[in-house]
């Protein structure tokens, strides 16, 4: 029996336990199996994660064997492939303790993607280590009952023997890459972060949630043809590199696929139906060999940029009943995130947001906080039902905390950036006030204006103190707004459609008495 993990970095204190209770030596056959099917898969996987791994490292005497027979093709240079690792245990006289040529082959069916193997690695190593200790205490208390007084010898020995299971286990946890100085740091030449859409989608893993049926797939699908077009440009006006793009349209079908990019390509004939851009309809999920399949494609596609997966419920696992919601939402992530670190790929994924509304936007996305929280950044697209306007609201570790509001054009289905969405909002508010004071061609008081357009009073008395200043309006009296009898020479700037630069909201403490 294997011990259950949850995640990279959790190490809860399970122990299997035998048939009759007894308590036996801690292992985790799933990871086990994992690094040696990976390894067959993709042999470089041998130097890139299994470097601090040692036989011993294996619970199993069937596992031991083939990771010894896998250093030994390492050192005399020789591929690890099925072949060549059967044909060196035939060899040996070890093909049947290792489990025969069936038994072997069979571990790549444990391996959902390579790219998680340092996880699995780092967790064979650490069991090892946990197994090593155990019978090192184990040696101990024998020794101590026959000690005959020399205690200090003993120790010693314990001593001695523990610190190199701590040194190695330290070594394959703190490399150089992953342990310096702040004084080090300081000097270290580091790499700025990569985008693919700048400022708004970086490489790594972003989660990008809506609502059905409001335009995510749109959004989505254009910013594919976007990446996959020479000079192409995101939401109409942001420049972005040309690469490989896949797009897992896994609700639509190849007919609806080619009705959107025909009008989409009306938007910019540059697109011109890229080759650059992979589509697939269909994708088995994730543990049933999607996200090898997807890293496969990666694999033959030196130039990838972006992969947008929708939707994740065409391929996220299914649920274990009774299982922890979060962890299980976060183990769905993780080895996509991995899959993108590791090809250094955008990687976006399409998920829907939960019927109701909450306080924080972002917990409106439906499952645990798990799904957010293991990702790079998450977007949540805001849209009501029959308007052509939206506000896509972003955070994580690159991009901050932003509100966009977008605009889709009704013939093309493409939406384009209008600016900060704050300032957009406000931009249209001083519109309505306008259209409100000339049609009324009276002055009227701040409560009556907010009335008339159903906005909050305190923010209508503040945004008219600022029409004011800018000389878009006049207070004729305490509390009274009209238009002025000659209108201004400078209005007041609005947002540029264009422009991927956003003024913050200015918040001046004006004051309006009634």
């Amino acid at each position: 029996m294997a011990i259950a993990r949850k995640g990279p970095g959790e190490r809860p204190p399970l122990r299997v336990v035998g048939a009759r209770g007894e308590p036996q030596l801690p292992c985790n056959l799933q990871a086990e199996r994992t690094v040696l099917g990976a390894v067959l898969i993709d042999p470089t996987q041998f130097s890139l994660a299994c470097g601090a791994l040692q036989p011993s490292d294996f619970y199993t005497s069937e596992h031991q064997t083939i990771f010894t027979a896998m250093q030994t093709l390492a050192l005399a240079d020789i591929p690890i492939e099925l072949g060549t690792l059967v044909e060196r245990l035939r060899a040996e006289g070890l093909l049947a303790a290792a489990g025969g040529q069936a038994g072997i082959s069979e571990l790549v069916n444990d391996v959902v993607s390579t790219a998680t193997t340092p996880h699995y690695a780092r967790i064979v190593l650490e069991i090892g280590c946990e197994r090593e200790a155990i019978q090192i205490a184990a040696e101990v208390v024998s020794s101590a009952y026959k000690a005959q007084g020399d205690v200090l010898g003993v120790l010693a020995y314990a001593q001695n023997r523990l610190s190199a299971i701590a040194d190695r286990r330290l070594l394959a946890e703190h490399d150089a890459e992953s342990e310096f100085t702040a004084s080090v740091l300081r000097t270290m030449e580091i790499a700025p972060a990569r985008w693919v859409v700048p400022g708004l989608l970086p490489v790594g893993l972003t989660l990008l949630a809506a609502k059905q049926k409001i335009g995510k797939s749109w959004l989505a699908l254009a910013l594919c043809l976007a990446v996959a077009t020479l000079d192409g440009h995101a939401f109409g006006s942001i420049a972005v590199e040309r690469g490989d793009v896949l797009y897992l349209a896994l609700e639509d079908t190849a007919g609806r696929l080619k009705d959107r990019i025909h009008l989409l390509t009306q938007t910019d004939h540059a697109w011109a139906w890229p080759q650059e851009l992979t589509l697939w309809t269909k994708c088995p999920r994730l543990d049933a060999g999607g996200l090898r399949k997807i890293e496969g494609w990666l694999k033959e596609h030196s130039q990838a940029r972006l992969v947008v997966v929708d939707v994740l419920a065409k391929v996220r696992p299914a649920r274990v009943k009774n299982g922890d919601i979060y962890s299980e939402d976060y183990d769905v992530m993780t080895p996509l995130k991995a899959l993108s670190e590791a090809y250094n790929v955008a990687l976006l994924v399409v998920h829907h947001t939960r019927k109701s509304s909450a306080d924080d936007v972002f917990d409106e996305i439906s499952g645990s906080m798990g799904l957010a929280g293991a990702c790079d950044a998450a977007m949540v697209m805001q849209r009501a039902r029959g308007e052509h306007t939206a506000v896509l609201h972003m955070t994580g570790r690159d991009i901050g905390e932003q509100s966009l509001a977008l605009s889709q054009s009704e013939q093309t289905h493409m939406w384009r950036i209008l600016g900060d969405a704050q300032e957009v909002t406000r931009s249209q508010e001083r519109t309505d006030i306008l259209d409100l004071l000339r049609m009324d061609k009276q002055p009227m008081r701040a409560k009556d204006i907010a009335g008339e357009l159903g906005s909050n009073p305190f923010a209508t008395k503040k945004l008219l103190a600022d029409m004011a200043s800018d000389g878009q309006i006049v207070r004729v009296d305490r509390g009274l707004y009209t238009l002025p009898t000659i209108p201004p020479t400078s209005p007041s700037p609005t947002p540029s459609s264009s422009s991927s630069s956003y003024h913050p909201y200015r918040d001046d403490d004006h004051s309006d008495d009634e």
